[in-house]
């Protein structure tokens, strides 16, 4: 009989081991037909780790379990800031008719805001990289578009008349979604919410009191536009790695040149030189400058915080449900608002838009397992074999 008796260890020598140092051991000894590679790295390597005794979380429900404070605070500032920002812009930009530098002071204070916090170290931003100023160029172009013409239509309507077509956006995205990201089409449900968007848009319409054709013009363009940035900026998010505090910088920096060239394109320095400026207005003008500085910090940092910790389609319903607080504060603080019926038709926009759920992703043909789980079938099957086949080879050896 040829060949050494394999080694005999002890109970103390068991327990000794860890479970992935008894996986390691049972390699010892074992033919190799691949000189200078283990006998268990081959087409089916499985991980050590697999085998130990005490199971890996997985990723989701580690995160979940760690950032639900986060979690709860992002929503929260989130709700607070998209509930006050419609309603804050509505009164600066009656304050304040010039809605370019309105939008510039807003983009470079948040700029400054960021660099003051790296400076002081409340947060860590890195210095602007040439490559992500490129992938964030067209962010940039559609969200001083997006801004710019939500701005000018709130100056022709009121904040109702935005926040319908604002309910609406799931019509369309939805489409890309499905042709751009790799989404499956909505479901039955969905689809019924889409049409019930649509109808109590279109109700809306018809009840619109104060209804200014160059109004709906600019929320026409706002509509193409933000549609736009939602679909792209999901892909920049999930593909440019870079910090929340970063995003912000880059895109209220970046889109501060853009809204300055327009500021001065519009003339709305001459806004200033008029004679229609009253000393007793300067206080409440000023202070809703400042709030709306204030409150686009907040929304800026908040959405994108809340898009990297919250799948889309909750991001989708905690953004549309704010607008209710919007329309309680709109219509709490004065009286440019919609009519009942308005209202009503508004009510069955947010119901619509709250019950759309987004479509999940599409499985590709050949998804690769979890991490965290057990190994296919087909590589334990694999892997069992080319044991036995090991062991087989051993014995006729002896």
């Amino acid at each position: 009989m040829s060949g050494a008796a394999p080694t005999q260890l002890s109970d103390s020598d068991y327990r000794k081991r860890s479970p992935e140092k008894e996986f390691v051991a049972l390699s010892e000894g074992l033919p190799n037909d691949n000189p200078g590679e283990s006998p268990f790295e081959s087409d089916t390597r499985v991980e050590v780790s697999k085998f130990d005794s005490t199971p890996n979380p997985s990723r989701k429900a580690a995160a979940a379990a760690a950032g639900s404070g986060t979690v709860v605070f992002a929503i929260a500032l989130y709700a607070l800031s998209g509930s006050s920002m419609l309603v804050v812009n509505k009164v600066a930009v009656t304050l304040f008719p010039a809605p370019a530098t309105l939008l510039f002071l807003q983009l470079s204070s948040a700029a400054v805001f960021v660099q003051m916090g790296n400076r002081f170290g409340l947060f860590s931003t890195q210095a602007l990289e040439w490559k992500k100023v490129k992938a964030f160029a067209p962010v940039v172009a559609a969200f001083v578009g997006t801004i710019f013409t939500n701005i000018k239509t709130l100056q022709y309507s009121n904040v109702e008349t935005f926040i319908v077509f604002r309910s609406s956006t799931p019509l369309l995205i939805s489409i890309f979604d499905w042709a751009l990201l790799g989404r499956q089409l909505p479901s039955l449900r969905s689809w019924l919410s889409l049409v019930v968007l649509l109808c109590g848009a279109v109700m809306y319409v018809c009840y619109d009191s104060a209804m200014d054709i160059r109004a709906y013009g600019w929320v026409a363009a706002w509509f193409a536009l933000f549609t736009f940035d939602q679909v792209y900026i999901k892909y920049i998010c999930d593909t440019v790695e870079m910090t929340n505090w970063e995003r912000v910088f880059y895109t209220n920096f970046l889109s501060s040149f853009a809204v300055a060239a327009i500021a001065i394109a519009s003339r709305e320095h001459r806004i200033f030189l008029g004679a229609d400026v009253y000393v007793s207005s300067c206080l409440a003008t000023t202070t809703a400058v400042l709030l709306s500085c204030a409150a686009g910090i907040s929304m800026s940092f908040s959405s994108f915080q809340l898009r990297s910790i919250l799948s889309a389609t909750s991001f989708t319903v905690v953004g549309i449900l704010c607008k209710i607080g919007t329309v309680v504060v709109n219509c709490l603080i004065w009286d440019k608002h919609a009519t009942p019926m308005g209202l009503v038709a508004l009510g069955i926009c947010l119901f619509a838009g709250s019950v759309y759920q987004q479509a999940p992703l599409r499985k590709k043909p050949e998804e690769p397992d979890a991490i965290g789980v057990e190994p296919s079938n087909a590589a334990t099957d694999a892997l069992s074999e080319k044991h036995m086949t090991a062991h087989a080879k051993k014995e006729q050896a002896i």
